[in-house]
């Protein structure tokens, strides 16, 4: 059950922000009915406003619909109204109430990003359709949703108070001095849910209940409602396509493996045979349209990245599963709109003419524009969640302590064998003496002294003055190659649907950095590995033009690779990357559309070329019985 929740104690729903109608605040004067003609119309006032909804469990508890959550922030459903009327369903997203000023300053760099790219209209980025300011709100059991007071009884409302030497804001009341932190706000929240906190409720079932929707003033996000992530519709599409043959009569096959590149030539030639006689079946062109759907969302997720990199020189750094969101209508639903007399045909040229899922990136929490900053998970979050199969090398070890000690003269500092391999262009030395980074050094310069062969690498930044009892780590700054990586992983991910799979084929990548092996179909075939992943993609069409791609954008430093390193700057990898990714699209699509006059004519020519070998046989031995009998 949808339940509308007011805000409390106002009947003003949550003021809209600068990018969807007015500020809070007295409204812009608009154009006055009956104004003099020529009068100026330059401010239009808009009443635009939000609600959060909230779910009712069969207790008659209720709480905010929560649509997920991650590092730094959790997502609402909401609605949007304007003059009081529905408009749409959107998604707001909150910090979380324990997340630091340092999270803070990362989300008003995402709200920035967001309103450029709201300006540009991103491709096939997520829509921002408001910045708006939330002021501290809980969510009562009852669903009566509350500015909380000093639960000290002073009846005053608690405000923000930041104290510089805090890592966390805190609420405040000005009349006792009451104070509670972010940084304890898990252990403490009940004080926000209780009379006199609240001032429904003093006491019944929802006396305790509650939840808070934001601890302190701080902006939300409103985007546009996607509530379909990549992870569930891979995890659902595979049932959903079952489905639909099933309803039309039509079976479901498994296909085949099919030769490939690098296979003897007798299995390539039976293949083709056969594909000669099969090529145009419903269940074949159906597996087509299938591999023809994943390669478009590989195409729509790669046309993003490339936008992101030339387009607005930003790097996204947390591309994964999680962060891309599907606006999708099944392929069922789209044929119910069709005639009832509609056949597997007409199912399948809609599933190849008419899309209907398409790809969007979300949360920039992390992402840089222009500069790289050392912006990243700090823990193991990462590492310990469905991103890790989807992290490059250097975010793996995006992080690591030196152990050996570093001497600083000049700007300059010789690099200690063990760290001769590991250290490169825009890496950082970061004291961990410097909680506030105000020593941080980083690398502009790697060089090799003449005279012993030795590494030099000079630094911008200032170095401690003690350097006794040193604690540098090594920060790896994350760039454009980082994502390119990512975005190999989930194009594999899509065409696997499986996350191990995703797993599997990192472990190889990372085998193939020691090994010396071209990224083309004919060396690849000769590697078990190689085999092993290229088959684990149900769709046996395309396979190693996929996969050679895959690689090309996840392996550096070869030849055929898109990046030459982790820290080459630029965004010709990715609209690389977009160029060959449509081009195997337009192939399969091609393939698809040509499939019955290719397949009659190759019919053809294969009937003629049985039908002229008989006849070839038959006079061969026609000539031997006349050669050996001529009476």
């Amino acid at each position: 059950m949808l339940t509308l929740v007011q805000k409390p104690e106002s009947t003003q729903p949550i003021p809209p922000g600068p990018t969807g109608g007015p500020p809070p605040g007295p409204p812009p004067r608009g154009p006055l009915r009956g104004a003099p003609p020529g009068a100026s119309l330059s401010a239009v006032q808009a009443n635009v406003s939000y609600q959060f909804l909230m779910n009712q469990d069969p207790n008659g508890g209720c709480e905010p619909i929560e649509l997920g959550h991650g590092k730094f922030a959790k997502v609402y459903k909401g609605k949007q109204l304007s003059a009081g009327q529905h408009v749409r369903f959107v998604a707001i997203k909150v910090l979380h109430d324990y997340a630091k000023s340092a999270e803070e300053r990362l989300f008003k760099q995402e709200i920035e990003l967001l309103k450029e790219m709201t300006a540009d209209v991103g491709v096939n980025v997520v829509s921002t359709l408001d910045i708006i300011q939330l002021e501290p709100m809980v969510m009562c059991g009852c669903g009566n949703i509350y500015h909380p007071a000093c639960p000290k009884g002073c009846g005053v409302p608690l405000e923000r108070k930041d104290n510089p030497t805090e890592s966390h804001p805190a609420l405040h009341c000005a009349a006792c001095g009451y104070e509670l932190s972010g940084r304890y706000i898990n252990e403490q929240y009940f004080e926000l849910l209780e009379h006199p906190a609240k001032r429904c409720c003093p006491q019944g079932p929802h006396a305790k209940a509650g939840r808070i929707l934001n601890f302190v003033d701080r902006e939300a996000i409103v985007m546009e409602l996607l509530e379909e992530s990549l992870v569930d519709f891979v995890g659902h599409r595979r049932g959903d396509l079952q489905a639909l043959c099933a309803r039309y009569g039509q079976p479901w096959i498994e296909l085949d493996g099919r030769a490939q590149r690098g296979d003897p030539w007798h299995r390539r030639a039976r293949t083709w045979i056969e594909d000669v006689w099969r090529q145009d079946r419903p269940h074949v062109l159906f597996h087509k349209a299938i591999l023809l759907e994943k390669v478009r969302m590989m195409v729509e997720l790669a046309e993003s990245v490339a936008w992101l990199h030339s387009e607005k020189s930003i790097v996204h750094k947390d591309l994964a599963p999680d962060n891309l969101m599907i606006s999708a209508a099944s392929a069922e639903a789209a044929v119910r709109q069709r005639e009832a007399t509609i056949d597997f045909r007409d199912v399948l040229e809609d599933m190849i003419s008419s899309p209907r899922s398409h790809v969007r990136v979300i949360d920039f929490g992390l992402s840089d524009k222009n500069e790289l900053t050392r912006s990243w998970y700090e823990d193991e979050v990462a590492g310990g969640s469905i991103k890790h199969p989807f992290l490059s090398p250097e975010a793996c070890r995006h992080k690591f302590r030196i152990a050996q000690p570093l001497a600083f003269e000049g700007g300059r500092f010789r690099i200690p064998k063990p760290l001769a391999t590991d250290l490169m262009e825009t890496d950082i030395l970061a004291d961990e003496r410097d909680p506030r980074h105000n020593h941080d050094l980083e690398i502009i310069r790697i060089e090799r002294d003449q005279s012993n062969g030795e590494l030099i690498a000079s630094f911008r930044g200032e170095p401690p003055l003690n350097d006794k009892n040193q604690q540098f780590h090594l920060v790896r700054q994350l760039g454009e190659a980082h994502d390119l990586y990512a975005v190999g992983a989930l194009f594999y991910f899509i065409l696997t649907e499986q996350q191990q799979d995703v797993e599997a084929l990192g472990k190889f990548v990372g085998s193939l950095e020691d090994v010396p092996l071209p990224l083309t179909p004919r060396a690849l075939a000769k590697n078990d590995h190689y085999l092993k992943r290229r088959n684990a993609i149900p769709e046996k069409f395309w396979q190693d033009e996929l996969m050679v791609l895959i690689l090309r954008a996840m392996v550096r430093g070869r030849p055929e690779s898109l990046k030459v390193s982790r820290i080459a700057r630029d965004a010709t990898a990715a609209r690389h990357l977009l160029r060959e990714t449509k081009k195997i699209y337009h192939g399969i699509q091609q393939e698809i559309l040509s499939a019955t006059r290719v397949a009659r004519l190759q019919r053809l020519l294969l009937i003629g070329a049985a039908a002229a070998f008989g006849v070839v046989t038959c006079l061969a031995a026609l000539l031997i019985v006349v050669t050996r009998h001529p009476g």
